[in-house]
């Protein structure tokens, strides 16, 4: 998701970074958001692509390291957020919600990093369902970038690569629908790694270079219309029905799209614009953030229920996104947590 590189300004080959990348993460995240928010008219729409943005953007970044280094750089990036923001549920659950709980909140709280799954779980002699919501993709990127190193750097050929990755996804697949309660977000990682993969090919064949977009773009939008009518995508579940590679193909196409929208039309002087760049770079703060609201509202959902029914969903909606965003401009500000938390560099 979540790349600190310098991005390469394609026209005059200095080291710039290219803010549509993180306008497209941006659009991505504040989606991710929203459909987090119970709105099942996008909830189908939204997920053909709106996870894979960030799988094609952090392997379109990628840069093949030694296993130490790539460990090292992750665990820094990744693995300190995830820790970090889960001391934060529990410190939250425990202070604010286990007087209404009778003590579950903190239990939940405290393991449910430990089960570290995409989906509802159980682990040792808890009993209540362990979750940890948004913050499984954290996880599931981790593991990825680690295999993605360890696979480019031994195999070369691409369509062996390509072979290989299609292989471990359906293993995957076939694996989750058995044993849904691996925990660590171990399994979703092997379908990342196709999407990831992607972003990859398309730094090292240009493939956001006009000419060849408009090759592969026509071919990817079929996939798309096709994954939309009769696939469904869920790569929290290790859900994907359209024969996986159309699914990566279509997501791809919304992303081409995406891509040729903001590159037209972001404006970096423009107020609402400049909101969508902040997200986008900021993107693992304000999935950390949305985290700690999205765990903590679903374990309590009685409130969350009253306050819907009280001034609807849309409201409740603008408001999550307020917070999320707000709350990460906040967080920008401290330079410990900024640049040592979430390894973040100012610009």
């Amino acid at each position: 998701m979540i790349s600190n590189e310098i991005y390469r300004d394609g026209k005059n080959q200095s080291f710039k970074r290219d803010e549509s990348f993180d306008v497209v993460k941006g659009l991505g995240i504040i989606l991710m958001i929203w459909v987090h928010c119970r709105t099942e008219a996008i909830s189908h729409f939204a997920y053909t692509f709106h996870m894979p943005l960030f799988l094609f953007v952090s392997g379109y970044f990628f840069k093949s390291r030694s296993f130490k280094k790539e460990l090292s750089l992750d665990i820094q990036r990744i693995v300190v957020p995830y820790v970090f923001t889960c001391l934060v549920m529990v410190l939250f659950a425990f202070s604010a919600f286990d007087k209404f709980t009778f003590g579950s909140m903190s239990k939940v709280a405290l393991y449910s990093p430990l089960w570290g799954g995409a989906v509802f779980g159980h682990l040792f002699a808890v009993q209540e369902s362990l979750f940890i919501g948004p913050l499984w993709f954290l996880l599931g990127l981790l593991w990825t970038r680690l295999m993605a190193g360890v696979l480019f750097r031994f195999v070369k050929n691409d369509m062996v690569c390509g072979a290989i990755i299609f292989i471990l996804a359906i293993v995957a697949k076939c694996a989750f629908e058995v044993f849904d309660h691996i925990p660590l977000s171990f399994l979703q990682a092997f379908g990342c790694l196709g999407f990831f993969y992607m972003g990859y090919l398309a730094k090292k064949y240009d493939l956001l270079n006009n000419v060849n977009m408009k090759r592969l773009l026509p071919v990817c939008l079929l996939c798309w219309l096709y994954c939309m009518t009769f696939s469904s995508l869920a790569l929290h579940k290790c859900m994907y029905e359209g024969f996986y590679i159309l699914d990566i193909l279509g997501a791809w196409g919304i992303f081409c799209v995406l891509w040729v929208l903001v590159k037209n039309v972001y404006c970096e002087n423009n107020w609402f614009w400049k909101i969508i760049q902040f997200v986008g770079r900021n993107s693992i703060i304000v999935l950390c953030i949305h985290a700690v609201d999205h765990c903590m509202l679903y374990r309590w959902s009685a409130v969350g229920s009253q306050l819907i029914n009280l001034v609807g969903n849309i409201p409740i909606t603008f408001a999550r996104l307020a917070f999320a965003i707000l709350l990460s401009y906040l967080l920008t500000k401290n330079k410990f947590l900024y640049e040592k938390i979430f390894c973040m560099k100012k610009r």
